[in-house]
Parts: C-alpha cells; sequence; structure tokens
C-alpha cells in the first residue's frame, strides 16, 4: 500500500510535477526580481520599504503590548522551534512508513535553508537601525520568515491528504498564517525590511515545490 501513496495521497489523486514546477518557477523568479531591485536600491523599493519600517516602528513604540507579542510570536521562526517541529512531522511520517514523505520533509527544508544563505551571501544587505531587539546577520532574505514558511508548507503538504477533505481548508489557514505572523513580528521588531520578509516567504516557496516536484518527476519515471 505505501508504495502506491505519494504523500499518503492515492495513486490517483497525486498531484502532477507540473504544476509544482510552475510554482516553483514564479515564486523563484519573483525572488531573483526582488533580490535585484535589493540589490541595486531600486528607489521604489527603497521608498517603500523605508515607509512601511518606519510606520511599523512608531506603531510598535506607541503600543508596547503589541511590541511584547511580537517579541513572543517571533520565535514560531526560530531554527530551534522549526527543526522541533519538522523533528516531529518526520517522527509520525516515518513510523506510518511513507518514507518518499520522509525524504521530503529531510530535503525540502534543507534546500530552502541552503538557497536562503545563498541569497543572503550575494545581496548581503544590512538590517534597519531602528531596531527593537538585536538581531545579527545580514537582513535579505529574513531567517524567521524562511523558516516558518518552510516548515508551513511541509506539514501542510504532508497532512493535506492525510485530512478530511472538510479540514483542509484549516490546514491552509495554519499554513498561511504561521508565516504571516512570523512575517509581521519581524518588521514591528524593526529587525527585517519588509522585502526581507517577502524574500524569506519567495526562498520557501521556491524550494517546497521544487523539491516535491522532482521527487514526484522521478517516482513517475520509475513506475
Amino acid at each position: 500500500m505505501t508504495g502506491d501513496r505519494w504523500y499518503g495521497r492515492p495513486a490517483a489523486s497525486r498531484t502532477p510535477a507540473g504544476p509544482m514546477l510552475g510554482a516553483a518557477a514564479v515564486a523563484g523568479a519573483g525572488l531573483a526580481a526582488l533580490a535585484v531591485a535589493v540589490a541595486t536600491r531600486r528607489p521604489a523599493l527603497v521608498a517603500a520599504d523605508t515607509a512601511l519600517a518606519r510606520r511599523a516602528h512608531q506603531f510598535a513604540v506607541r503600543h508596547p503590548g503589541v511590541a511584547t507579542t511580537a517579541g513572543r510570536l517571533t520565535h514560531l521562526g526560530d531554527g530551534r522551534v522549526v527543526v522541533g517541529v519538522l523533528t516531529a512531522t518526520a517522527a509520525v511520517v516515518a513510523r506510518r512508513r511513507r518514507w518518499r514523505a520522509l525524504t521530503f520533509v529531510a530535503a525540502a527544508p534543507a534546500a530552502g535553508t541552503l538557497l536562503c544563505r545563498l541569497v543572503r551571501a550575494r545581496v548581503a544587505r544590512t538590517r534597519p537601525d531602528r531596531a527593537l531587539r538585536i538581531a545579527d546577520g545580514y537582513a535579505f532574505p529574513s531567517n524567521h520568515a524562511t523558516n516558518a514558511t518552510l516548515a508551513a508548507a511541509v506539514v501542510a503538504g504532508v497532512a493535506w491528504s492525510e485530512v478530511p477533505a472538510p479540514s483542509r481548508p484549516g490546514v491552509l489557514a495554519g499554513a498561511v498564517a504561521a508565516p504571516a505572523v512570523v512575517g509581521a513580528t519581524r518588521v514591528l521588531l524593526g529587525v527585517h525590511w519588509p522585502s526581507d520578509v517577502l524574500a524569506g516567504w519567495l526562498v520557501a516557496l521556491t524550494a517546497v515545490p521544487a523539491v516535491a516536484a522532482l521527487a514526484r518527476a522521478r517516482r513517475t519515471g520509475r513506475a
């Protein structure tokens, strides 16, 4: 039975590799365009980033409770939290002998993390200078936004076929909400420009479907 399933999904309902690869290509193109705009300091992007970051900073300063809450919620994108979530997911799929899903759980975050590091080193963007907490390293893309989106996308991809159809909107909502919340906290805390967060989302949305598509294509080729 497990040999005829992909991420727990019956063979007849598997998602073809084409749409997944297309989604990865669109996200990758968006990431590349954004990276070029940041690296070349396009005036429109700089102006938008500066205005949004200033408003977020002013809002956080005027509302200390919001800043405190943001400081707590931002930990959802911490590396140790994401590793814990992915480890738990891996343990579940391993117990169910879903070996291809286990490979996906390991490979997709690894690909996303590598892509994030490569882009960071290439763009080498500095962080905003009015942060409410200490953060080190380059700003673009946001590690926290990348981490949260990688974890959310991987968990949602594994869980999608395991839950009843009426529950799938909840899975999708959770997969969207977690990265959105983490991304918002990074801007509110002043440790990232808004485009850093957008880039983090795009990194994950490039890596996860790309890995899924490659694995799906490989499986189809063996069939």
